[in-house]
Formats: C-alpha cells, sequence, structure tokens
C-alpha cells in the first residue's frame, strides 16, 4: 500500500519498473449500482473516473464488469443512512449548514487471481471523495491545477493486496475563496456574462475542486456584474457545482464602496424604508441561482467598524430574506484588525456577541450567522510575531475561533497567496506557506473547527503548489491502523518521485523560513505600499504589509549614523539568504536535467518552480543594492566616506533587474492561462486597469524604488500604476 512504501522505495521506482509481485494489469472495473448512475455526484465522478483511468492504463477500463482483474466495488447507499446528521453536525446547539457524512474506507484483498478492493461510505458525496482520493492518494495522479495534471503510466497495480485504509475529512466545509475584486484567472468569467467560454472555465475549475475532495467555492460580486443578466447566467454554474457536491457561495457587501465591492443599497441619506427596498431587489437578482451561501461584509473597510448597533437591524433584514426566501446561510468575516487599531466606528470588541433579533423577525435566530476567522500572508495563527495589519499576533483571532465555534458555525479563513502589496505584484514564490498552513490546519483539527476555506488569489510563480497542498491536507488518512504523517513539502514527492529533489525543495523552504520569516527579512522585500508612504497624519500611514520599523524617506534624510549601521546589517542578511538560495539552485538545476531526460513531462513543473526560487533569491539581491544605495546617500550627507562611488549600487541594482526580467519572459512560458487575462493592461470587471500580472511583465515596483531612491522622489503617487481614487470607491 503506497503509505507504507511511499517515502522508502517510490523514488527507486521513478527509474525502474515495478517489481513482479503486483498485478499486471489486463483489465479494470467499477461496480456500481444503478442507483448510483442515477446520482449526479456520483455518476460523474464514476464516469471521470473511468476516463482518467483509460488515461492511465493501456488495458481494458469499463463499468460493471466483475470478471475484471481489478475491481473497485462501490457500496449500496441507503436513504436512511444518508439522512442522518454528519458526526460535525452531531451536538451542536445552533443552526448548521448541512453536508452528508463524506469520510470514506477501501478494504482490499486478492480473491484467486483478482484484486477486490471495496469502497465503504454512507453516501454520494462519499463515493465521489472516495474515488478521487483512491486515484490521486495511492495510484499517483496528481491534480496539481485546474488546468493541469499528471496521469500515471499504470503497466502494473501498484498497491499491495490486502489493506485498509480509511480517509477522513478534517473539516465538513472545505474550499476556497476566489477573491475576484482583484484581476485573477477567472475574474472575468465569473462576474461578466457575455465572457468567451466563460461558464467552460469555471466548471473546469469546479472540476478540479471536486478531483481533490473539495466542497466549498465562493468568490467576490462586483457591482460591474450585469444584474438583468447575471443570475441566470451563474445559475448553469451553481447547479453544476451541486452536480458534483460542491456548496457555492458568494461574497457581497451591505455598502462598502471599496473596490467596486456589489452593494446591496447604495446611498449615504436613504431611509430605511428606501434601503430595505434596494436590499430586496438586490437579493432577488443575485439569488436567481441557487446559492447556498451568502458572505456579507458589513464595514466600509477592514480598518471601519462602522456603527454596528446601526446596522445589526439591516443585517437582520438581510438574514430573514437570505435564509426564509432563498433556503441560504448567511455569513461574515472576521477580519484581521484587532477592534481597538479601528480608525473609524464603534471599537466593539465583541463585535460578533450574539444579539437578539428585532420582534418583527419571528423565529429568527442571530447564531445562525456564520463566522469566517481572516489571517493574511503567510502567518499563522499561532505564530509569535505577525507584523501584519498592525498586530503583533493573531491571539485576538484565535480566541474568536475558540469561542465563537461553541456559539455559531465558524470557519477558518486564511491566505494562500498574498505576495505583498497587490497580492501578486513582486513577485516572491514564498513557501513558508506551506508551513504555515499545515500549522494551522492539524491544530484547528484538533480543536473540532468545521470549515477551512482559503482566501486565494492567484496560481501562477508555483502558487498552485500552496493551494493544491491545502486541498489535501484538509483530509487524514490511515492505513492499516498507522496514521499518514503530514510534511510541508511531501507533495513535491507526489509529483517528481525524487528523493533528492524533496530534499532540496526543503532545504530551499527552511532558507525562507530561517531569513524572510524568522528574520523577518520579508519587511525588506516587500515594497512600499500606498499607506506605507502615505503621511501618518489623519491615521493614513496605515500597516498592511510587514515594513521596516522606519519609511525610506526617514532613512534618506534622517537616520543617524548608529541606526544606518545597524539597518546595513540586515542588508546583509538579504545577501546571506540570497546567495544560499543561489547554491540550493545549483543543486535544483542538476536534478532538472534528470527530470527533463527521463519525465519530460514533469520538466515544465520543475522549471517554474526554479524560476519561482530564483527571482525571489534576485529580489533579495536588488533590494540589498538598493537599500545600500539609498543609505550611503544619507552617509554621504553625514559626510562618511563609505558614500564613495556609491552609484555602483545602483548599476549593480538596474542590472539585476534586467537579469529578473529574462526570468520573466521565460515564466510567461509556463502560465496556465493566456497572458493577455492576466499579464496586461486591459479594461476588466475590477478597479484594476490591467491583469493581476501585470506589474510582473515589467518589474514595475522594482523600476519604481531605482527612481525613487535616485530622484529622492517618496510620494505615493510617484510612478505608480494605482489608482486611489478607483480602489476607494471615490471615482467610478
Amino acid at each position: 500500500m503506497r503509505f507504507l512504501y511511499k517515502w522508502t522505495i517510490c523514488f527507486s521506482l521513478f527509474f525502474a519498473s515495478v517489481a513482479q509481485v503486483w498485478a499486471n494489469l489486463g483489465s479494470i472495473s467499477i461496480v456500481t449500482d444503478a442507483n448510483n448512475m442515477q446520482n449526479t455526484i456520483s455518476r460523474q465522478a464514476i464516469e471521470d473516473c473511468l476516463q482518467l483511468l483509460r488515461q492511465a492504463c493501456d488495458c481494458e477500463v469499463r463499468l460493471n464488469n466483475p470478471q475484471a482483474q481489478i475491481v473497485l466495488q462501490l457500496p449500496e447507499i441507503l436513504p436512511n443512512e444518508v439522512s442522518q446528521p454528519s458526526r460535525f453536525a452531531q451536538g451542536v446547539n445552533y443552526p448548521y449548514l448541512v453536508y452528508p457524512n463524506h469520510d470514506y474506507s477501501w478494504y482490499s484483498q486478492k480473491i484467486g487471481e483478482q484484486i477486490l478492493i471495496q469502497l465503504q461510505t454512507v453516501s454520494h458525496h462519499g463515493i465521489a471523495a472516495g474515488l478521487y482520493g483512491l486515484l490521486q492518494e495511492q495510484l499517483w495522479f496528481s491534480f496539481y491545477h485546474p488546468k493541469k495534471m499528471v496521469v500515471p503510466q499504470l503497466r502494473y497495480w501498484p498497491l499491495t493486496e490486502n489493506f485498509y485504509w480509511h480517509a477522513k475529512a478534517r473539516f465538513d466545509k472545505k474550499g476556497f475563496h476566489l477573491h475576484t475584486m482583484h484581476p485573477l484567472e477567472l475574474t472575468e468569467a465569473l462576474l461578466d456574462v457575455d465572457f468567451p467560454n466563460g461558464k467552460a472555465e469555471i466548471k473546469t475549475y469546479l472540476d478540479w475542486l471536486a478531483r481533490n475532495q473539495q466542497n466549498y467555492m465562493e468568490f467576490c460580486v462586483l457591482n460591474t456584474i450585469d444584474t438583468s443578466r447575471w443570475g441566470d447566467y451563474m445559475r448553469e454554474v451553481v447547479d453544476y457545482a451541486h452536480s458534483r457536491g460542491i456548496l457555492m457561495g458568494i461574497d457581497i457587501s451591505l455598502n462598502m464602496q471599496q473596490q467596486k465591492a456589489f452593494c446591496l443599497y447604495k446611498g449615504r441619506f436613504l431611509s430605511k424604508t428606501d434601503k430595505q427596498t434596494q436590499i430586496g431587489q438586490n437579493l432577488a437578482s443575485l439569488c436567481r441561482a441557487n446559492w447556498d451561501v451568502v458572505n456579507m461584509e458589513m464595514s466600509g473597510t477592514e480598518f471601519s467598524a462602522g456603527n454596528v448597533s446601526a446596522r445589526e437591524e439591516l443585517r437582520f433584514f438581510v438574514q430573514n430574506i437570505v435564509e426564509k426566501q432563498y433556503k441560504a446561510k448567511l455569513v461574515g468575516r472576521q477580519h484581521v484588525v484587532r477592534p481597538e487599531n479601528m480608525r473609524t466606528g464603534d471599537k466593539d470588541k465583541d463585535a460578533h456577541r450574539e444579539v437578539v433579533p428585532p420582534a418583527q423577525f419571528d423565529g429568527l435566530k442571530d447564531n445562525a450567522r456564520g463566522l469566517l476567522v481572516h489571517t493574511v500572508m503567510f502567518y499563522s495563527l499561532f505564530d509569535k510575531e505577525t507584523p501584519v495589519y498592525e498586530n503583533e499576533n493573531f491571539e485576538h483571532l484565535l480566541a474568536s475561533i475558540t469561542q465563537q465555534q461553541t456559539q455559531r458555525e465558524t470557519w477558518y479563513y486564511p491566505e494562500s497567496a498574498y505576495w505583498v502589496t497587490f497580492d501578486n505584484s513582486v513577485p516572491l514564490f514564498l513557501t513558508p506557506y506551506l508551513n504555515a498552513r499545515l500549522n494551522d490546519i492539524e491544530k484547528l483539527d484538533s480543536m473540532g473547527v468545521k470549515g477551512h476555506i482559503t482566501f486565494s488569489s492567484g496560481w501562477e510563480w508555483g502558487y498552485w503548489l500552496i493551494d493544491w497542498s491545502i486541498a489535501r491536507w484538509s483530509w487524514r488518512h490511515e492505513i492499516n491502523g498507522v496514521d499518514e504523517i503530514n510534511t510541508p513539502t511531501q507533495y513535491i514527492g507526489d509529483l517528481f518521485r525524487r528523493e533528492k529533489t524533496v530534499s532540496i525543495f526543503a532545504r530551499l523552504t527552511a532558507v525562507q523560513q530561517k531569513f524572510l520569516k524568522d528574520k523577518q527579512l520579508i519587511r525588506y522585500l516587500c515594497p512600499s505600499s500606498v499607506t506605507d508612504e502615505m503621511p501618518k497624519a489623519f491615521g493614513l500611514n496605515m500597516e498592511f504589509q510587514p515594513r521596516p520599523e522606519r519609511g525610506y524617506k526617514w532613512w534618506r534624510y534622517k537616520a543617524p549614523y548608529d541606526s544606518i549601521m545597524a539597518f546595513k546589517r540586515k542588508i546583509e542578511l538579504l545577501d546571506t539568504f540570497a546567495q544560499q538560495t543561489e547554491n540550493l539552485l545549483e543543486e535544483f538545476s542538476k536534478e532538472g536535467l534528470l527530470i527533463s531526460k527521463y519525465a519530460p513531462e514533469l520538466q515544465p513543473i520543475f522549471s517554474e518552480l526554479g524560476l519561482a526560487f530564483k527571482i525571489t533569491g534576485l529580489r533579495a539581491r536588488h533590494r540589498a543594492r538598493l537599500l545600500t544605495y539609498l543609505l550611503n546617500k544619507r552617509l554621504s550627507k553625514l559626510g562618511h566616506p563609505l558614500a564613495v562611488e556609491n552609484k555602483t549600487h545602483l548599476d549593480k541594482a538596474v542590472a539585476i533587474r534586467t537579469q529578473a526580467q529574462e526570468l520573466v519572459q521565460e515564466m510567461e512560458k509556463y502560465y496556465k492561462y493566456p497572458r493577455e487575462w492576466i499579464a496586461s493592461k486591459k479594461t476588466n470587471s475590477t478597479c484594476y486597469e490591467f491583469g493581476y500580472l501585470y506589474l510582473v511583465s515589467n518589474l514595475q515596483l522594482w523600476e519604481r524604488e531605482e527612481q525613487q531612491y535616485q530622484n529622492d522622489n517618496f510620494s505615493p503617487f510617484y510612478h505608480s500604476e494605482w489608482n486611489v481614487a478607483k480602489v476607494m470607491g471615490w471615482q467610478k
């Protein structure tokens, strides 16, 4: 069985034939009853898995051939078992979003010359999960990207004849939020009813979710949708998701103006009746598609609490319609900002307390409203230092999860691709995400948290690996009574089946963990954001991302000698990080030569990851040279001789950027979606007039820093691509 030999002999099998102790494949069959073929969830999984097995095996693969050499026997699903509350729903004292039990077990035995593998599960959802789990967790299929997968060559049956394997969902709801406030891969397909082949693109992603045993998808709706047609456009998509066992949610706002968020009402001085009329009309338009979840933002921005008490009646009004009329669940999110750090509105430290609904909403319960607790970037709930959104750590969020999960359905809502500033604009490939997300998953599983919904904002430059790993970690596996041990880099092993490859990747990850996260060098790799460069007056200089303790303008004009010398030691660490990364990438490149020779189909994956690591090291080199140049300008002002021939540092930075630009052009060959969708200037549904990789395409932020430091211009609007007025909702 795979878990028993996975890390001991699988690498030696990469370049060798499988031992003859395993059955030589002649035929495979999935055997099932008519009921399973009539149910859309199990039928689509069965038909998909038959087709996938045909791609992998040069043998007969068909349905209901009990004489096949390998028989995958599916169970009869009994209605009375399906209707029972899931193990997640048992014992809860609040309204719960129902989803069937979908744990599964496989039992294998040899009967004569036949291997019979029997699936045990109580729902059609469990059949789908069990079939895809067998392919990916045991038969070496890798559904690593919505557009790409690795299909193995099954010349022999790679599993032992007798085994018991149990798979248990860590979370009842597990899936992804696509942050379509940004121009991502699927933003236009989800928001523009006239986007070419849009519904097919969304369905491809839904298939990826199903193949990775996920059951939830959510995305942001913007005010640019065609409300007269969009609900009907999405109805087909939602119906397809349901046919794959996937719950669907939308992310909207009550009245947020930022980033073109869809508002349930618009206008500052409306009467309560006018607000409720708009809310009812907008929900009727949106809910022509049969949504399962409505995720509603109550505040104007992440740093604005709003008038909580004044909005509660409107929230109950929305909840009443969503629950009773559209049979969906209303949820809201808890932002990463501490209540005491809010810039405006009620700084209520118990904003998610239970509130008694007004009398007119008969039978409505506040605890029916779910809560999504949000964290950002590559930080864990359990990290001691999280220098983001003006936090020291996330203890307040962990405390909220602990408390709220006893009062209402509570899901964890972390990020997987914040590459700094505009999420994906530098770029950086930050593998400490793997450590943080696995750490959170395992600990929240032990706490009994019901859901894990990942805030995803881009898949290129290796970030598909983070989402794919999270999806697979959302299940626990046990083989013959032994639990699988999860590691941050385990799925690199699944892709390449080379112990040396996994070792190098793990060491690259450890170097990033040590320098970028533990030593907090990420503070110096981030380009300055608009808010970093704003004046401190009026509270505009908000800390969203990691940044130095002082702004770069201060370092240029006010920094004393001792502070500069201390900062230069940080710069030396940037060079050390870059050098260690480059040393490991030399080994990585040698592995790549072997991969391209013996497994050429894996070469694009390997090259993409190598380029992503390499540009992260170059970014450190670039920042080290530029910061040295900036500090030396200050030293020159102080009359210090270290500033002599300072321009060489700027010249070196420009040369490094030129080298990195070549890497970008090489990487664009590996993009899975058309470059014009994601990496060009183009009007789209969002408030940004370019795809999410446009600023990567020309390394605009790297060049901007060079010009800022050379020309001593630290204005947030200097050579900036951001239309702040549009982002904030002040301009259409």
